[in-house]
């Protein structure tokens, strides 16, 4: 730890006004889609209200269930809470704090995997204008912090294994275990990458890394298969397909490298030939580790199948770019012009993220929020206003409805209400017209979204029997969505 310290006293002396420039650029940028908040956020603060009622981990007041993906971020935002912050409020400035966190770090991250300072630099600035970092920054979700703890575990890593003495490397792999679970594949490829380089002090390494990642996961697990008989999360169950055909595994590689191009499309072709070079080299195989972790997350996405949102492939965004600015390195310092080449590259890396920033997502984030505040948070109010507090709502984007309305919900996408999880094929009105929550609870009213107002306005007759309460229209709330208008009908149900 003293030689970890030593190292960012001496970033803070020689670059602290870099470290402080690229933290103010992410700030401002962040700023532009700060009310951005996702249905998601809501779920997250419903645990968190419930927790911190006494009810447990539930979404509904004493049913248990794994329906949030992160344990170590709805601890913090209970924390928030309970420091007296509002948990929406609460949960953005968290995300916002691990954002600029996250940009702090990149600097000491890329000077220890990167060989001169200029690239180094030029990295940190272009990872702080990093349109998908900037995206989910300040949502309310895990995602900032993910980012910073993958950060943090390299930065600790590779200075412990620089120094030859591991203390804190399985400290902070156990922590971000615990902040998604598909981050419990760093302590296997870090496991991997000690006995790869350090053969002769493999077996006492291992214990110094493995048994303090124990301590912190193994208590977390007991705990989730004690209260929810399962240790992952119903959202990894409800998101993953499990479709082994070549189809299904073409179309999720393909959306994987869409979504990584959009932003870091030279970073991640020169990744792609830092792939083919992997075993030509010593210099190749000092970042052995960043590869792995870079090829076997999208390989975990790929083999079951998960629905990947870029908020998903941010725990391999920064690695990717590490990874190609220092392919871009070695070459540009051959060919030499260094100085000339490196600003042209990190002239293109920002622009380009800006150019998705300003028009892609920042676009897309006003329709959100405008369906949000339209739609379902009216929605929920009404819910709240209009029926009795004991009454059950059958619904598929659940997180506002809850938190407002404060009625019990039965989840049709199944993440919190894990009996819907066997319709996962079926569409969301399928569900709706052919009752089949009705394996999962005997609701009072469900809401059903619907592509034309026509449709909207149907009554199914067979029982039980639906009449029609309330009908609204709203832009699509995907995550994809691009402004195309749904209908969104309440129903009550007389059995």
């Amino acid at each position: 730890m003293k030689k970890l310290l030593s190292y960012l006293q001496t970033i803070i002396a020689t670059d602290g006004n870099v470290v402080a420039i690229a933290v103010a650029i992410s700030g401002v940028l962040v700023a532009s889609h700060w009310q951005y908040t996702t249905d998601d956020t809501y779920i997250y603060a419903q645990f968190a209200k419930n927790l911190l009622a006494g009810h447990g981990m539930a979404f509904n007041a004493g049913e248990q269930t794994y329906g949030f993906t992160s344990p170590l971020w709805l601890f913090l935002m209970a924390g928030m809470r309970l420091c007296g912050f509002d948990l929406i409020m609460g949960s953005k400035i968290l995300g916002m704090a691990f954002t600029l966190a996250a940009t702090a770090i990149m600097l000491p991250v890329a000077k220890i995997c990167l060989k001169k300072r200029e690239t180094a630099i030029a990295l940190a600035f272009a990872w702080a204008a990093n349109a998908w970092e900037l995206r989910w920054a300040a949502c309310g979700l895990e995602t900032p912090m993910v980012v910073f703890l993958v950060l943090t575990a390299i930065l600790i890593y590779y200075t412990e294994k620089n120094a030859g003495r591991f203390r804190y490397t399985g400290i902070i792999l156990g922590v971000a275990a615990l902040a998604r679970p598909e981050l419990a594949l760093l302590l296997p490829l870090v496991l991997i990458d000690v006995l790869a380089n350090i053969p002769h002090k493999s077996i006492s390494l291992f214990f110094r890394i493995i048994l303090p990642a124990a301590c912190i996961v193994l208590p977390w697990w007991a705990l989730a298969e004690y209260s929810f008989h399962s240790i992952i999360p119903n959202t990894a169950l409800a998101k993953a397909g499990f479709d082994f055909s070549l189809r299904a595994c073409v179309a999720s590689a393909t959306k994987i490298g869409a979504i990584i191009c959009a932003t870091n499309v030279l970073e991640a072709a020169l990744c792609l030939g830092f792939l083919c070079m992997l075993l030509r080299n010593s210099w190749n195989m000092r970042l052995f580790f960043l590869i792995s972790w870079v090829v076997f997350l999208p390989l975990l996405f790929i083999a079951t199948d998960a629905e990947v949102h870029s908020r998903y492939l941010l725990a391999i965004i920064p690695v990717i770019m590490i990874i190609g600015w220092s392919v871009f390195e070695k070459i540009a310092v051959v060919q030499r012009r260094y100085k000339k080449w490196l600003l042209i590259f990190t002239v293109f890396v920002i622009a380009q993220n800006q150019y998705v920033l300003w028009n892609i997502i920042n676009p897309h984030t006003r329709i959100f929020m405008q369906a949000m505040e339209n739609t379902l948070i009216p929605i929920a109010q009404w819910i709240k206003e209009n029926t009795p507090a004991d009454a059950e709502i059958a619904a598929p984007d659940i997180g506002v409805l809850a938190y407002i309305s404060d009625r019990k919900i039965l989840d049709l996408f199944g993440l919190t209400t894990p009996a819907m999880r066997k319709f996962s094929d079926s569409s969301m009105h399928a569900k709706v017209r052919y009752r089949l929550f009705l394996s999962a609870g005997k609701p009072d009213y469900v809401i059903d979204g619907h592509s034309s107002q026509q449709d909207s306005l149907l009554v199914y007759a067979t029982p039980p029997q639906y009449s029609l309460v309330k009908n609204w229209k709203v832009p699509i709330l995907n995550i994809e969505g691009n402004g195309d208008e749904t209908y969104y009908t309440i129903y009550k149900l007389q059995y």
